[in-house]
């Protein structure tokens, strides 16, 4: 009888071990399962846009490969894929497209003129204005594109500044702004102030994308 006993408790305990062991099987999978993606295209519009040319509306679907243009006095934000933007009057940008077997995607970014801020999902990207050259993958930033110099802020995560061929890594948790300029061909990179935008805008584009609050 205590043989007997003893074999029931060895069963139960097997069982219990695997019935735990179950979970710890199946929670990688969901935890590197893709995210959803957020409602794509415009969230806010205050006045007019153009998408390849042709005149935007608060109804358009903004995609990789197209070519924004805000008018005067006007702002658009909206998302594409997991990234969201949100450009300001003036702003020239250009969504560089990429394509692999899930279909097309955005492969870096082009900012003619302007400015934008933006919140971006975990992806690799290469932001590109005249003067600088900036790898990006899942952070905030606020760029300003002027013909003497480009204003750069990593708002959080990290960012890499090409500077002479060398990259130069930003690791931010609430902003670091930086001068961007070309002078006797050398790229200088110097510190400024926080200007331009605020920590709401940020915390907006984040929501857009379904994200937490990226300061706390």
């Amino acid at each position: 009888m205590q043989e007997k006993k003893c074999l029931c408790n060895e069963q139960r305990r097997q069982l219990l071990t695997a019935a735990i062991a179950v979970p710890a099987l199946i929670l990688p999978y969901q935890a590197s399962a893709k995210p959803r993606l957020p409602r794509q295209g415009v969230r806010e519009l205050r006045g007019f846009f153009y998408v390849n040319g042709l005149r935007a509306t608060a109804h358009s679907i903004i995609r990789p490969g197209d070519e924004i243009i805000v008018a005067r006095h006007s702002r658009v934000s909206f998302v594409v894929g997991y990234d969201a933007y949100s450009l300001e009057a003036g702003s020239y940008l250009k969504i560089k497209k990429g394509e692999n077997k899930e279909g097309f995607f955005t492969k870096g970014l082009h900012l003619v003129s302007g400015a934008f801020l933006a919140a971006f999902g975990r992806s690799e990207k290469r932001i590109t204005t005249r003067h600088a050259t900036i790898g990006i993958r899942g952070t905030g930033i606020y760029l300003r594109a002027r013909k003497e110099e480009t204003y750069f802020c990593t708002c959080y995560g990290q960012t890499s500044i090409l500077v002479n061929d060398q990259p130069e890594i930003i690791t931010s948790v609430h902003h670091t702004p930086k001068k961007i300029e070309l002078k006797n061909n050398q790229t200088i990179v110097s510190s400024m102030p926080m200007l331009y935008h605020s920590d709401d805008k940020n915390i907006a584009l984040e929501e857009y994308c379904g994200n937490d609050n990226p300061f706390l």
